[in-house]
């Protein structure tokens, strides 16, 4: 009897060393020499390029072909042989599993190692194979698919609910930032209060007429005594403001001789020289021996002030791989960049490497674009951040929420879904600092 072998072994994604969950399997079928594969994925990322089916051996990967990915599922089927893989001269016996990825990928691949298989890899003769066998063969595949679509349907849940968690959570943060707005109103009224309080104290010490400048400071019991009861008045009516707004409690007013003390005291120790507080000031002092030359410094400012944005884009550019992920009707640069990237940008906008929408876009297609777009009819260059995504109504929602309200279609479109593409925002290539 010829013999015949079966496999079946289960597929998972992997990231760096990490592995992770089941997204398919391949089976196996040896007879009379030859190798019937068949490899079926799900929940499986493409990132625009063409994912490889390949056997491993103990040095080398064997390309077998590319697979077809359609909205993160596919197929891939070959027939090989047992003793010349694919020309490889690799036979079978040596491979020890199978792995799919992006060419030259290592970080995130979908690989299934023989000795993990869950199901037996049995050799029998073919005339003991039977309908039966199939039969249940073919039910096992049929429950683990259905597996896999639960496990897809769980998935979605969960992020739906991330995305219910962040919007409630932009929207306690709204609230909060609602009530901070009335404190800072309080604080306007008090310091007009303050500001009438020292108007009313600078013109009770200025000379009135000739009389009193020529009395040389003598006292005056009457204009003494109209001048302190308009400031007590004052400062009455300046702690009914704080008593009503809850900045000063009710019951705790310092009395108006304490107040007018202690701003005396503040005053006579601004007026004090910066000679008697050494440690308050720290002036910069110059080199007796200077390491560089100061004109070189000072040529480096201006350049960096001038061209900022220019050289802090030409800087990326070098660094970083460029795509062609959409088309723009002025000229276009897109590059591939992460969110730690962007704390080479401006300091104004690193916020958005903590920026909920983004690390949500960027978990699910594992990177962002960055680009430049010149408008060569206005002479304008325009700077942009991209997170991939798809245009439907809840994500345009959420994206224009955490400031991403704008989308472009990419490029290459998936089969029967042309609503990829990239929610972008503009960014600011100038240091305000």
């Amino acid at each position: 009897m010829v013999n015949y072998r079966r496999l079946i072994s289960y597929i998972y994604a992997y990231e760096g060393s990490a592995k992770g969950k089941n997204i398919g399997f391949a089976k196996l079928e040896t007879r009379s020499g030859q190798c019937r594969l068949n490899v079926n994925v799900k929940k499986v990322y493409s990132g625009g390029s063409d994912l490889g089916v390949y056997l491993l051996a103990p040095d080398k990967e064997i390309f077998l072909g590319n697979i077809f990915i359609h909205n993160g599922a596919g197929e891939f089927r070959a027939v090989i042989s047992m003793e010349n893989i694919g020309g490889s001269g690799c036979a079978m016996e040596i491979c020890y599993g199978l792995s799919v990825h992006e060419k030259e990928e290592d970080w995130r691949v979908y690989k299934t190692i023989w000795e993990d298989a869950v199901t037996q890899a049995a050799e029998v003769d073919l005339a003991e194979v039977t309908s039966q066998n199939v039969g249940d063969e073919s039910e096992q595949i049929h429950r683990k698919l259905t597996e896999l679509n639960q496990e897809i349907q769980a998935e979605e849940e969960r992020l739906e609910a991330e995305r219910a968690k962040l919007v409630l959570e932009e929207k306690e943060r709204e609230a909060a930032r609602e009530e901070t707005k009335e404190p800072e109103e309080d604080e306007i009224q008090i310091e007009k209060a303050e500001m009438a309080l020292k108007d009313e104290k600078e013109g009770s010490e200025a000379p009135h007429s000739e009389e009193d400048v020529e009395a040389g400071g003598q006292d005056h019991p009457e204009d003494n005594q109209r001048m302190g009861s308009g400031t007590q008045m004052l400062l009455q009516n300046l702690n009914k403001v704080g008593n009503i707004l809850g900045i000063l409690p009710a019951g705790h007013e310092k009395p108006v001789e304490e107040k007018e003390q202690a701003r005396e005291e503040a005053a006579q120790e601004s007026s004090e020289p910066l000679a008697s507080h050494p440690a308050r000031v720290s002036l910069p002092q110059e080199e007796e021996f200077p390491l560089e030359n100061p004109e070189k410094l000072a040529r480096l400012e201006q350049e960096e002030s001038a061209g900022s944005p220019e050289l802090l884009w030409e800087a990326f550019r070098k660094r970083y791989p460029k795509i062609q992920a959409f088309d723009s009707p002025g000229t276009i640069e897109i590059l591939t960049i992460r969110p730690q990237d962007i704390g080479l940008l401006p300091r104004e906008n690193w916020t958005y490497g903590n920026n909920s929408f983004l690390l949500h876009g960027y978990y699910n297609y594992r990177y962002l674009v960055f680009a430049r777009v010149g408008d060569e009819a206005r002479k304008r260059v325009r700077y942009i951040l991209g997170v991939p995504g798809h245009y439907y109504s809840s994500e345009k929602y959420m994206a224009s929420m955490f400031g991403f309200p704008h989308f472009v279609l990419a490029k290459k479109q998936p089969v029967q879904n042309g609503r990829f593409g990239y929610w972008y925002a503009d960014v600011s290539m100038e240091n305000t600092d």
